[in-house]
């Protein structure tokens, strides 16, 4: 290993930044995009718009959660987003819980590789709550929070699995004992 690979490394490896981390949770750039954001303090929330002097027409949460909208309401207590998170633990997947901003971002900063699969889930719950927020702001159909959670199982299932079967089991419902086991489904006999 070179002297510039070795000075590199230690630089990196003594920073605490998540956003280093996001790329442990396997997501796809748009939603990388997204967190990246959301952690340099440059995701137009209405305490954001505010603090540049573009103040919104109405502070509050356009889901009727009648908070103000900024970073912590966003990424853990937006009731849409509560809506998608519950219908994903209805599922069976475990989606961890956060109570702020301050806390999600402890969980990336310590995520692991084989770990990070319910914070995966978490992660893609926020940009899809996110962006419906902007569908219903700008008029646009958005979806329910039935329809978002499958969405995001989708797009889990086509990006964490891979081929070997040792890995199938990534995300998964919780009743599922074995991920190398196979289980017929309950219409087939």
């Amino acid at each position: 290993m070179t002297i510039t690979a070795i000075v590199y490394r230690q630089q990196f490896e003594q920073r605490q930044d998540p956003v280093v981390n996001l790329s442990q949770l396997r997501l796809h750039p748009r939603e990388k995009f997204f967190w990246w954001r959301i952690f340099g303090g440059i995701l137009p929330t209405h305490e954001w718009l505010s603090s540049r002097h573009l103040p919104p027409p109405n502070p509050a949460c356009p889901w009727g959660c009648s908070e103000p909208e900024d970073i912590n309401h966003v990424t853990s207590e937006c009731s849409f987003l509560l809506d998608i998170l519950s219908a994903l633990s209805n599922w069976g997947f475990f989606v961890p819980r956060f109570r702020s901003f301050a806390e999600v971002k402890l969980a990336i900063a310590t995520v692991r590789k084989k770990k990070g699969a319910g914070l995966q889930l978490y992660c893609y719950a926020v940009y899809q709550a996110w962006r419906s927020r902007n569908a219903k702001k700008h008029g646009r159909p958005f979806g329910s929070p039935t329809v978002l959670a499958a969405a995001i199982l989708a797009t889990c299932k086509s990006h964490s699995f891979s081929s070997s079967p040792e890995h199938w089991g990534t995300i998964q419902p919780s009743w599922l004992s074995s991920p190398n086991s196979w289980y017929p489904p309950l219409w087939a006999g």
